[in-house]
């Protein structure tokens, strides 16, 4: 699947300019399976791991289904400073980038911090010290949140869709 990537990126640390001498390089990936893997029965894989370590891509139709359950890192993966690979139709899939932000993006990072002061704390009673790769979390999704008013931050929806969000009812 390499071979049809149309974005690659590097995420965490590396990207957002807090690595460490002991930090990782996080690699990530959309893919566009050929056509003829899905005339087959088995759809082509929704990702695949490698070739190198700590690096991951998703099949582009798998990658759009997490990117509109509002998945922190999918959206950390489309806002990424560094780009390492990107063709026509990865560029096209950045462009709508802000498409997949929604109230349901509040509710998904919320989760996801409150999990990331979890190993904090347990870092703390474990080894009497916090591992400062669980406190990146606010710095890595910088990108949404503006300088002058941080505590007033919350994803907006797309423009194209309605502000209530909730379905109506029939009477």
């Amino acid at each position: 699947m390499r071979d049809h990537t149309i974005y690659a990126c590097v995420m965490g640390s590396r990207a957002f300019g807090l690595a460490t001498d002991a930090s990782d390089t996080d690699r990530r990936g959309v893919f566009l399976a050929p056509t003829p893997l899905y005339w087959r029965f088995e759809k082509p894989p929704t990702h695949v791991e490698g070739p190198a370590e700590e690096q991951f891509s998703w099949e582009l139709e798998r990658f759009c289904a997490l990117a509109l359950r509002a998945n922190p890192n999918i959206l950390e993966c489309l806002h990424s400073p560094l780009a390492e690979h990107i063709d026509d139709t990865g560029r096209e899939l950045v462009a709508v980038r802000d498409a997949f932000l929604s109230r349901q993006a509040h509710v998904t990072f919320v989760r996801y911090a409150a999990g990331q002061r979890k190993k904090l704390d347990a870092d703390v009673r474990q080894y009497g010290a916090p591992r400062w790769k669980h406190a990146m979390l606010p710095q890595s999704f910088a990108w949404e949140v503006p300088p002058a008013a941080p505590a007033a931050v919350v994803p907006r929806p797309a423009p194209h869709r309605r502000p209530d969000h909730r379905r109506e009812r029939a009477p």
